[in-house]
């Protein structure tokens, strides 16, 4: 039994965050009065307290105002895109914090299910930034390719960046497969 300096109740050491410098190895305060301590300290200089995940993922999203689920509206994310145009998340896993698509999380979120690595978060809508879970649907990389040429949105022929962005083939001379004139 060790007493707690901050609620002065003594409760079992297992309580106790671990503290080298201590005679008895333990942490001067419990836990849960070392978190509202810490929680109050960063209040006093002006820190806010982290939100919790949904609020972050959720807060993030535009969402309209027709009704809670709106079959028809995109909602977009409003936070930093990458430059394929999708919102990422953050989320800290086993001390690694990594950027996650956003869309992803919606959907496991929304449905509550963990999608394996080799599926992706496809869009019925194919706005990247659109994060309604109505809009979203799981599937392969081939099925999303599929989606893509059945909607006619692959580049061919005249679409693709040989002809719509010539400036970034070299030409001529300045071609270094070029033959020599």
């Amino acid at each position: 039994m060790k007493f707690c300096r901050l609620c002065k109740l003594p409760k079992s050491l297992d309580e106790f965050g671990n503290n080298s410098r201590s005679n008895d190895g333990k942490h001067w305060a419990c836990r849960p009065c070392w978190n509202t301590y810490v929680q109050e300290k960063r209040w006093a200089k002006g820190v806010k307290p982290m939100e919790s995940f949904l609020a972050r993922l959720w807060g993030t999203i535009q969402q309209c105002g027709h009704e809670e689920m709106c079959p028809y509206c995109c909602w977009p994310w409003q936070k930093a895109l990458d430059d394929d145009g999708y919102g990422h998340i953050s989320i800290s896993f086993n001390g690694k914090t990594r950027p996650w698509p956003a869309p992803r999380i919606v959907y496991e979120v929304w449905h509550g299910v963990l999608l394996p690595d080799n599926i992706c978060t496809c869009h019925y809508c194919d706005f990247a930034a659109c994060c309604n879970p109505m809009h979203l649907w799981p599937g392969t990389r081939a099925d999303n390719r599929l989606d893509c040429v059945d909607k006619g949105r692959q580049a061919k022929g005249m679409q693709t960046g040989y002809y719509t962005h010539p400036e970034v083939r070299p030409r001529g001379e300045r071609n270094g497969s070029a033959k020599l004139t």
